[in-house]
């Protein structure tokens, strides 16, 4: 049985997607395929698909409510320690959990990094903190029904009130 319908988000891997199809297929095994794409494309074309079998299996994930979004938007304009260290492995591992508030703290403390000290900031900071702030993005412009860049500009006015 699929819950799912076409229209609905998913979210995996920091990425929201919308289902634009639903299949059954009958190979000697009754199975439905599920098909997505990237809500905010970037005219890539990318597209995926999935049976709904395994979607337990790889960490998809309903989008954040508003609510969810707006408790987010309250951890980004909180200060973090200063004197925090920032380890870009566990960070990364973060990342990965697919879980938007791990990733909002990503955000919040490669922020408050960049702005302590410029030059210590590596690429590989700069890369996470573009991957978890496109993240962040993503699932508020979803849940607020608006533009990616407007979503990226009000998560920066969150983070600059804690500066």
């Amino acid at each position: 049985m699929c819950n799912y319908s076409v229209g609905d988000k998913i979210v995996e891997n920091g990425r929201v997607y919308e289902i634009f199809r639903i299949d059954s297929q009958d190979n000697g095994q009754k199975s439905t395929i599920i098909y997505f794409r990237p809500l905010f494309d970037e005219g890539t074309g990318l597209i995926g698909s999935i049976p709904v079998d395994n979607m337990a299996d790889n960490e998809f994930r309903q989008p954040a409510s508003v609510s969810e979004v707006n408790e987010v938007l309250s951890l980004l304009s909180k200060p973090s320690s200063s004197d925090l260290r920032i380890d870009t492995d566990e960070l990364d591992i973060m990342l990965k959990t697919n879980r938007i508030k791990k990733m909002a703290r990503a955000v919040n403390l490669l922020w408050r990094d960049k702005n302590n000290d410029e030059s210590t900031f590596s690429p590989t900071k700069r890369r996470l903190f573009k991957k978890a702030l496109r993240a962040v993005s993503e699932e508020y412009a979803n849940a607020k029904d608006t533009t990616l860049e407007k979503a990226e500009i009000k998560i920066y006015s969150y983070l600059n009130k804690a500066s």
